[in-house]
């Protein structure tokens, strides 16, 4: 997609999203940063009709869908639609549609409105999986803000709109009969109602041409993971700031637990409300409250368990979004905007690419670097897979969305076969205890008898060595005995015991669990320096550092076995899976001289979707 096609795009999108309110050629030129001339040329290529009949179009077709699908009043539906009065409204229609719209509502069917809720279609090209964009966007869902279940999606919106402040909801079904999506909104957001339908479109990917993308990608067949799957969709962003939050609290952690820290941080400066809604009950904070916080911004999220370097780029994200550096609802220039984002200390490739795949609805933002994409091409060099990727311009995002779901599949097929050996082993039943400390929440695990896990919520692997119907069971002795080890541990005193663990795994990583157990509390060892030791143990000449890198790094016990007193050989405080800052922190608590050691600069951001 050229830049003249991505601005006609933007201006497009532009149009729909603001047709609720007059504007002139020039404010939309203005906006993206070209001449009126320029965008009048490049619309009317891409679209054959001028900007200011696009809008009356947009406008009238949402009059259309609001008199046929609703009770509104013909006054209030021609406000909504952004006509500045009901005798222009009038004049437009009757030209258009010969005939008035009191006679086009006499013939629709009877509306589906109460008091307090619109609801309108919103057609798309089929075929459409629905069930992966629900399955997709349920497991991102922020507890509070939006929910994913039962076949519907629903979600709080809070908006500016006029100088007003506008709260409310939507709710989201498929209509595959009809080929359109239902959506009912709340009476009180029809002041803005073209900016939520916009975001609607934006969310489910309305304007995807599915047979235009199934044709430039059959050439996956031959690289992926079985053929290209027909319908599939990018999921977009109603928000374009709570999505990229939500990708930031997503670095080196599960999706489950980026949503856990969502969900504080929704709690903790999200504004409450009443949607009638079960589990919808706070919005979003917007980007200027976020700005607008006394103090560092470490100050407010650090205590939710928001490490520093990802709360400081949410406030870098925020400063962006809120100067309008980067417009996300209509960005011209993509690779421009995601060059900006890595501008951000704290993200990276993967997360700006991640950023521009969902906010800006870039259709060709890649993730080269993304772990899932290099399993399911079977190769760990970037390079090689941008270079595959080419054929697959201009609709890249839509192959990592395939990728995605394909090694998905596969990995649920592997997860099938392991539960059905566990069930044939009938293994013990798992446990699992929370502990405050004063760097985060933890969770305990145990088999009954051992410690087998011990993590800072959202860290790296968070809760590896426990299935999802481990038991809450606080009151069980080794629980206790952790968290007396922790009590005193975080009193900056060494406890003087071991609480009874138990690691599962190979007989090397068992060997560099004990060495490491071996470093007293306040001393430091390094990685080059273990692998020497596993090499004396096991009698061979050398051992690769690099493999006990892996292990400290997949330690399901943090602090007690204490690989965060793991060095690099030059000093560098890289390789701590509960974060670079956790792990300066721990070491200075323990009274270590920390004048010879580095923080490595910020690394790529992730990597890879960790579900």
């Amino acid at each position: 997609m050229d830049s003249s096609a991505s601005l006609a795009r933007a201006a497009a999108r532009y149009i729909e999203r603001n047709c609720g309110v007059q504007g002139s050629l020039t404010d939309i030129a203005r906006h993206l940063g070209c001449s009126n001339r320029h965008l009048r040329r490049v619309f009317e290529d891409a679209y054959h009709v001028r900007p200011v009949e696009y809008r009356q179009t947009c406008r009238l077709l949402l009059a259309k869908s609001l008199l046929t699908d609703t009770d509104l009043s013909v006054v209030d539906v021609a406000y909504s639609a952004g006509f500045g009065s009901l005798r222009r409204f009038n004049e437009v229609f009757r030209h258009r549609y010969r005939l008035t719209p009191t006679a086009l509502r006499s013939q629709a069917r009877l509306s589906r409105t109460d008091g307090d809720a619109v609801q309108l279609s919103l057609g798309y090209r089929p075929p459409y999986r629905w069930d992966l964009m629900l399955k997709f966007l349920a497991r991102r869902a922020i507890p509070g803000v939006e929910k994913a279940e039962e076949d519907r999606y629903a979600r709080t919106i809070r908006l500016q709109s006029s100088g007003r402040d506008l709260t409310g909801w939507v709710t989201v079904d498929n209509d595959a009969e009809h080929n359109r999506l239902t959506v009912t909104v709340s009476a009180s957001l029809l002041p803005a109602l073209p900016v939520v339908l916009d975001g609607i479109k934006n969310l489910f990917d309305l304007h995807c041409e599915p047979d235009t993308v199934a044709r430039a990608l059959t050439s996956m067949d031959e690289s992926a993971l079985g053929p290209f799957i027909p319908g599939i969709r990018v999921p977009g962003c109603f928000d374009a700031f709570e999505t990229a939050v939500l990708a930031v609290l997503g670095q080196q952690v599960t999706v489950q637990a980026a949503r856990t820290l969502a969900g504080r941080l929704v709690q903790a400066l999200g504004s409450p409300m009443d949607t009638g809604i079960d589990g919808l009950t706070t919005t979003f904070p917007m980007v200027q409250e976020l700005l607008n916080l006394d103090g560092a911004i470490e100050q407010h999220l650090g205590p939710l368990g928001i490490i520093t370097a990802r709360a400081r780029a949410i406030h870098g994200l925020a400063a962006m979004m809120g100067s309008d550096t980067i417009d996300a609802s209509y960005c011209p220039d993509p690779e421009a905007a995601v060059a900006r984002f890595m501008e951000i200390p704290g993200i990276g490739a993967w997360t700006a690419g991640y950023i521009a795949m969902r906010c800006l609805a870039w259709p060709d933002a890649f993730l080269a670097t993304d772990l899932e994409v290099r399993k399911a091409l079977r190769t760990p060099s970037p390079g090689k897979i941008l270079t595959l990727a080419e054929r697959w311009k201009p609709w890249r995002a839509y192959a990592v969305m395939h990728l995605w779901n394909r090694a998905e599949a596969e990995s649920v097929s592997d997860h099938t076969t392991k539960s059905k050996k566990r069930n044939e082993k009938k293994e013990a039943m798992h446990y699992l205890s929370h502990y405050e400390s004063p760097l985060g929440a933890m969770t305990m695990a145990s088999d009954g008898e051992h410690l087998t896990g011990l993590w800072f919520d959202g860290q790296k692997y968070d809760r590896s060595t426990i299935d999802d119907d481990a038991v809450l069971q606080p009151r069980l002795p080794v629980f206790t005995q952790t968290a007396q080890w922790l009590d005193a541990y975080f009193e900056g005193a060494d406890p003087g015991f071991t609480p009874p663990i138990s690691i599962e795994g190979s007989d090397f990583r068992k060997m560099v669990t004990s060495i490491m157990l071996s470093i007293p509390f306040g001393a430091t060892s390094t990685y080059a320096r273990i692998a020497a030791e596993v090499a004396r143990r096991t009698g061979r000449k050398q051992m690769s550092a690099q493999a006990v890198g892996g292990a400290v790094g997949h330690n399901p016990i943090t602090l007690i076995v204490p690989c965060h007193r793991v060095l690099a050989s030059d000093g560098s405080l890289r390789g701590y899976a509960g974060g670079v800052d956790r792990k300066e922190r721990l070491l200075e608590m323990e009274g270590v001289n920390m004048s010879g050691l580095s923080t490595p600069p910020a690394a790529d951001d992730g990597g890879g979707r960790r579900e």
